[in-house]
């Protein structure tokens, strides 16, 4: 799915392609951007991601903001992903 002019990301390859560059993304961060591309314009709640990605036990304390962090940081960056204190993130770009 094309998130820009010039930035696809396939979500069954869990990769994003940014001008013939090529971002290997984990499991994890494939769905928690596939989410927020599904809600964007939305808040996300924390919780609903943690019970969409990690459905077989809960998560550590940090498990969802580090995951969050570690997206951020492959995402090019044009494509932003905010936090919203205390409810959860949105996709902005």
């Amino acid at each position: 799915m094309a998130l820009t002019k010039t930035i696809i990301f396939n979500p069954k390859k869990q990769l994003i392609t940014d001008q013939n560059k090529s971002i290997k993304l984990t499991r994890n961060e494939s769905l928690i951007l596939s989410m927020l591309i599904k809600y964007k314009n939305q808040i996300i709640p924390y919780d609903t991601l943690e019970n969409s990605i990690w459905t077989q036990k809960p998560p550590s304390d940090t498990a969802l903001r580090t995951t969050v962090w570690r997206l951020k940081k492959k995402l090019p960056q044009s494509i932003k992903i905010n936090n919203v204190y205390g409810s959860g993130y949105i996709l902005d770009f």
